[in-house]
């Protein structure tokens, strides 16, 4: 039974990242520009270093990442007052801008994928997967 929920997991991870990139070519930016922007306006002045944490990806991408969205005018980075050697995290005005079209955009997204279920429903599968994830981290480490 539960070998097929890693399927249905992939197969949602996957068409979101497509519809994602597809959102974002405007922005000539792609999906893990995505996962940063998010992150980055939820928690201004965050460490690459801790980013990297949360997104579970590793410095050489992040730093890519940044460097692309530096040269897009979206986010930049400035070195850490607390930590010489860290850069803290923020989007510029423009970032600020655009993030509102991306979410709303997403936000549809997902509506989509869940218009057959209650709000009550989606609220439970949300909390599944999460603890899911949660326990799936753990394991991990």
């Amino acid at each position: 039974m539960f070998k097929l929920m890693g399927k249905y997991i992939a197969t949602l991870y996957r068409q979101e990242q497509k519809y994602i990139n597809d959102a974002m070519k405007e922005y000539q930016l792609g999906f893990s520009s995505y996962k940063f922007l998010f992150h980055i306006s939820r928690h201004e002045g965050i460490s690459q270093k801790e980013l990297c944490k949360i997104l579970n990806i590793d410095e050489a991408l992040a730093t890519r990442t940044m460097k692309k969205m530096e040269n897009q005018k979206i986010a930049y980075r400035k070195k850490s007052e607390n930590d010489s050697h860290s850069y803290a995290l923020y989007l510029t005005d423009y970032g600020q801008e655009i993030l509102p079209k991306l979410t709303d955009s997403i936000e549809r997204w997902w509506d989509d994928v869940m218009i057959d279920m209650t709000k009550e429903e989606a609220e439970m599968a949300l909390k599944f997967v999460e603890k899911m994830y949660d326990k799936a981290r753990t394991l991990g480490e």
